[in-house]
């Protein structure tokens, strides 16, 4: 570590512009997508597009932790009465229907 960088592990204290990095702000960008990340994932147009939408829209999922909300082992129920596991997931599920409305070709 340079002299500047203290190492807040060993209790030294962080000075100027190095800061305690805020956990909150990481995890909410990790979970918005970008346009793109979107435009990088083929459009779902019909069956023949369907094989290759899905395997990029899971990594995709993978990729921003959606896996649980797409195959039910994380539920609004499960959240009990904890809101902010409540808000995270309405904010998952929010993302994910956004997700896969903006990768398919209405009929």
């Amino acid at each position: 570590m340079t002299k500047e960088m203290k190492d807040p592990a060993k209790g030294d204290n962080l000075e100027g512009k190095y800061h305690a990095l805020d956990v909150n702000k990481i995890t909410e960008q990790a979970v918005m997508t970008s346009k793109e990340e979107l435009e990088s994932v083929p459009k779902l147009i019909n069956t023949a597009t369907y094989p290759l939408w899905e395997f990029e829209i899971r990594i995709l999922f993978e990729t921003k932790q959606l896996m649980s909300v797409i195959d039910g082992t994380n539920t609004l129920e499960k959240c009990g009465a904890d809101e902010k596991k409540k808000r995270e997931w309405i904010t998952k599920d929010a993302n994910t229907k956004l997700i896969i409305l903006r990768t398919i070709v209405p009929q």
